[in-house]
């Protein structure tokens, strides 16, 4: 096992033998439906949950692929899921895109081939090539950004148009 996945492995060791797993304070794995229905909701947005399905339904139905990196234990996540992704105008970007969550902790090889550093981050890809379009990592800063749910659904919407003027 390599030392990459071996730190998520000793933190779920930890986390499930301290007996925070399981009891309410953090979710189980299966939380969320994927593995039932490969859909889970993330913010009121619903995602698929399989890469290669995503990217097969995009590629079928003409639309750029939206992969979102994420993790259960990530703070800046759970600032996406509550104050942007909720947003009328960035649920209505989310519409140009088939979208997939990853949970980087689940997914290594995802990870690895978008160098991803660490959630969250946003990876618009071409389906057709899995190439990247564009992406935004982690949070925006609120010094600088004072409409984060603004910036997010400009860049959205700017990364579909560049993807349908391809």
């Amino acid at each position: 096992m390599t030392r990459r996945a071996l730190v998520p492995a000793l933190i779920l060791l930890v986390l499930a033998t301290s007996g925070c797993i399981g009891n309410g304070i953090l979710p189980d794995a299966g939380e969320g439906g994927s593995a039932d229905t490969g859909v889970e909701t993330h913010g009121g947005i619903e995602f698929m949950t399989s890469y290669d399905a995503a990217k097969q339904r995009a590629i079928d139905e003409g639309k750029p692929l939206l992969v979102y990196f994420w993790a259960p234990w990530c703070v800046w996540c759970d600032r996406y899921h509550e104050n942007v992704f909720p947003d009328s105008r960035v649920k209505g970007a989310m519409e140009s895109y088939v979208r997939v969550a990853v949970n980087v902790d689940e997914s290594p090889g995802l990870v690895d081939r978008y160098r991803v550093r660490g959630p969250p981050t946003l990876v618009w890809v071409y389906p057709e090539s899995g190439e990247e379009l564009y992406r935004f990592g982690g949070y925006p800063n609120p010094d600088t950004v004072k409409d984060p749910a603004g910036k997010l659904a400009e860049i959205l919407d700017a990364a579909a148009g560049q993807y349908h003027a391809q």
